[in-house]
C-alpha cells in the first residue's frame, strides 16, 4: 500500500484504511497507527510545527520544574540564614524557646551554673537523620587588634559547620578546618566589617591579629551578609570566628556564661543597655567550675529542610536525654529551641514558589495541548472527503476515531520525547544562570522523565479525543453529496 496518491487537482491524499468488516482491536490499532503516521508524513510542516509546540511545553515543564526546585532551595537557604532551618539547643534550662521581640534591642541570655552540652552531645547530634550541620557556638565581645588598629567585636568559637548554620561563605582565603578545632589552632576568620576596620588596605589573609591577649593568624575573610535590620545594631559582618576549642581554652572569661544575640553585653544586669531583653537560664548547679571551660552553652543544628524541623527537635530531645541519663518526662538540663516563625515563613515562601511555578508549567502544557487540538481539528476539516470515502467503502467509525486519536498521540509522544531530552539538557545549566543558585543542583531524575512521557500521553488523549470524535461523526452521504 503506497503512502500517498496524487489527484488530478494536485492535492495529496491518503489511501483508505485497508480494513473491511470486523477485525480484532489490536489489528484495528495497528492499521490506524499506520495510517496516522502516513498522514503525518504527508503533512510534514504541520506535524513539525505541532511537535515543536509540544517540545517547548515539555522542555518548559523540565526547566520550570527544576527552576522551582532551585528557587525553593535558594529561598530556604537564604531564609535559613535567619534561623528558619536552624535549631538552637541551649545547654541551660530556660523558660522560653524564643526571645521576646518588643524593642528590637539586644537579647542577652544570662545563665547561672555550667552549660550541659558536651563534645559527645555534638557528635550524637551529627548522626541524626535530616541533620546537615552541627556546631557549638560560644561567644563574647572582645577587643581585636592588628597593628595600630583596634576594634571591639563579637568573637565566636565554633566548628566549620557554622558556615551552614549561619550561611557563611569565604570570599578570601579559607575557613578553618575540623583539624584546626581538634588541634586548638589559633586561626581566625574575619567578617567584612572587622577586616575593613583592622586592614583598611585589604590583604588580611595570613596576617596576625590579637584577640584579647592571644595572637591569631587570619585564615580567611567572609563574604558580606549585610545587616539584620535591628535598628542598625545587627551588623552580621561584625564578627570573628575561631575554633571552638581554642575559644574555650584561650579566650573563655571567668565570668558568667552568656549567649548573645543582637548586641553587646555589659557586666552586671544593671549595666545592660536600656533596651536589652534579658532571659535568665539555669545550667548544671553545684558542679566543678572548670566544667564551664569544657562544655558548650549553645549548639546549632542545621536541618536539610524546614519541613523536618519539628521531627528533628523531637529526635534531639530524645538523644540528649539519653546522653544525660534523663528519664522521659523528667526535667531537662537543656532547651531545644528553633525559631518556628522563621520555619513558617520559609514554608510559606516555598509553597508560594511551588504554586507559582506550577501554574506557569500548567499554562505551558495547555498551550501545547491546544496546539495539538487546533491542528487536528484543521486536519479533520481538510480531510472530510477522505474520511467520507473511507466510511463509504467500509471503514468503521471506530477506525476513523482511532486513526485521528493516534495521530494526536504520535504528535504528543514525539514532541514529549524531544522535549524531555531538551529539558534535561537545559536543566543541567540552570544553576549557572544566577549567583543565587551557586552550589545548588536539581538534576532531573528518571522518574521525572517518565512523568513527562505520561503527561504527553495524557495531552495526546485529552486534546486529540474531540477532533477524533468529530472525524468519526462525519456523514459519508453528506460528504459525497458535496463532492
Amino acid at each position: 500500500m503506497s503512502a500517498s496518491a496524487n489527484t488530478p487537482s494536485g492535492r495529496t491524499t491518503l489511501p483508505p484504511l485497508d480494513l473491511r468488516g470486523s477485525a480484532p482491536f489490536g489489528q484495528t490499532v495497528v492499521l490506524a497507527a499506520r495510517s496516522a503516521f502516513a498522514a503525518l508524513a504527508v503533512h510534514k510542516l504541520r506535524a513539525v510545527l505541532t511537535i515543536l509546540g509540544i517540545v517547548v511545553g515539555i522542555a518548559g515543564l523540565f526547566v520550570l520544574g527544576n527552576l522551582m526546585v532551585l528557587t525553593r532551595s535558594a529561598s530556604v537557604r537564604g531564609i535559613g540564614r535567619l534561623g528558619a532551618n536552624v535549631i538552637d539547643v541551649a545547654g541551660f534550662s530556660v523558660a522560653s524557646t524564643a526571645p521576646p521581640a518588643t524593642g528590637g534591642g539586644p537579647v542577652i541570655f544570662q545563665a547561672t551554673g555550667a552549660p550541659s552540652l558536651t563534645i559527645a552531645d555534638v557528635q550524637t547530634l551529627q548522626k541524626l537523620p535530616h541533620v546537615v550541620g552541627v556546631t557549638p557556638r560560644v561567644g563574647n565581645r572582645l577587643q581585636v587588634q592588628a597593628g595600630d588598629h583596634n576594634w571591639t567585636t563579637q568573637v565566636f568559637g565554633a566548628y566549620p559547620a557554622i558556615q551552614i548554620t549561619q550561611g557563611y561563605s569565604v570570599e578570601q582565603g579559607t575557613f578553618f578546618s575540623q583539624i584546626d578545632v581538634t588541634e586548638n589552632k589559633t586561626v581566625a576568620v574575619l567578617g567584612q566589617t572587622v577586616a575593613k576596620q583592622l586592614f583598611p588596605n585589604g590583604n588580611a589573609v595570613g596576617k596576625q591579629i590579637r584577640i584579647g591577649s592571644v595572637d591569631f593568624t587570619v585564615a580567611g575573610v567572609l563574604k558580606p551578609l549585610g545587616n539584620s535590620g535591628q535598628g542598625g545594631k545587627g551588623d552580621l559582618d561584625d564578627v570573628v570566628v575561631v575554633p571552638a576549642s581554642t575559644f574555650l581554652q584561650r579566650l573563655m572569661g571567668s565570668g558568667p556564661v552568656r549567649m548573645i544575640s543582637g548586641g553587646p553585653p555589659s557586666g552586671a544586669k544593671g549595666d545592660l543597655p536600656v533596651d536589652a531583653e534579658v532571659i535568665q537560664a539555669h545550667g548544671v548547679q553545684n558542679s566543678n567550675p572548670a566544667l564551664a571551660r569544657s562544655t558548650f552553652p549553645e549548639v546549632q543544628v542545621a536541618v536539610d529542610d524546614p519541613d523536618n524541623v519539628q521531627q528533628v527537635k523531637i529526635e534531639i530531645t530524645r538523644a540528649l536525654e539519653q546522653n544525660h541519663g534523663i528519664q522521659p518526662g523528667g526535667p531537662d538540663d537543656f532547651t531545644v529551641g528553633g525559631f518556628l516563625q522563621g520555619v513558617v515563613a520559609a514554608q510559606q515562601s516555598a509553597a508560594a514558589i511551588t504554586w507559582g511555578m506550577g501554574a506557569i508549567t500548567v499554562v505551558a502544557l495547555l498551550i501545547g495541548g491546544f496546539g495539538v487540538a487546533n491542528v487536528m481539528l484543521a486536519t479533520v476539516a481538510e480531510r472530510r472527503r477522505e474520511i467520507g470515502v473511507r466510511l463509504a467503502i467500509g471503514a468503521r467509525t471506530e477506525d476513523i476515531f482511532w486513526q485521528f486519536l493516534l495521530e494526536a498521540l504520535a504528535l504528543a509522544v514525539i514532541g514529549g520525547m524531544l522535549g524531555t531530552l531538551g529539558g534535561m539538557a537545559l536543566s543541567q545549566v540552570l544553576s549557572s544562570l544566577s549567583p543565587q543558585f551557586a552550589g545548588l543542583s536539581a538534576a532531573p531524575s528518571g522518574l521525572t522523565a517518565v512523568a513527562a512521557i505520561v503527561v504527553t500521553l495524557v495531552l495526546g488523549i485529552s486534546f486529540g479525543a474531540y477532533p477524533a470524535q468529530r472525524a468519526a461523526q462525519i456523514s459519508p452521504v453528506e460528504v459525497l453529496r458535496q463532492a
